[in-house]
């Protein structure tokens, strides 16, 4: 995954990743991806939105260090 995703695309990646159905090694651009997104939502003042996306990239980091 070296490119940019839109946001569908990246909901869907997401889903995937949550679901076990990712290699491990695409995680943490995954991650970097998510995390520009959190941060754009919360510059848009969309909060609930950016808790969401910090909580999904918390199940992902966890994923990535083998907690899960």
């Amino acid at each position: 995954m070296s490119r940019r995703l839109s946001h569908s695309q990246l909901e869907t990646a997401t889903t995937q990743a949550e679901n076990d159905d990712m290699p491990l090694a695409a995680l943490p651009e995954l991650i970097s991806q998510l995390e520009d997104e959190m941060k754009t939502c919360a510059q848009d003042l969309k909060f609930e939105e950016a808790a969401k996306l910090r909580d999904r990239i918390r199940t992902l980091r966890q994923k990535l260090v083998g907690w899960s």
